[in-house]
């Protein structure tokens, strides 16, 4: 495998644990919501929110280091006349 065609895998790997991080943290919102609406104590809940969306940033974050990566991999094309 090339290192170009693995950059490519990771950035597939790293789209989706963008996008289960997200729907964790979809379920999470609702999870704290109903907790509320409950009246019980959402510390936790929240708490676990907060680590998700944490979670997010650093996959987010990892995205876009191998797009830069990826970005300086791909070499110029020239201009067409």
């Amino acid at each position: 495998m090339t290192d170009f065609t693995q950059e490519r895998a990771h950035l597939a790997l790293a789209d989706r644990h963008v996008d289960e991080e997200e729907r964790r943290i979809a379920a999470q919102t609702l999870i704290v919501a109903r907790t509320s609406a409950c009246g019980q104590d959402t510390s936790l809940a929240v708490g676990m929110l907060r680590m998700l969306e944490d979670r997010l940033m650093q996959a987010r974050g990892h995205r876009e280091a191998i797009l830069r990566h990826l970005a300086r991999a791909v070499p110029a094309t020239p201009a067409q006349p």
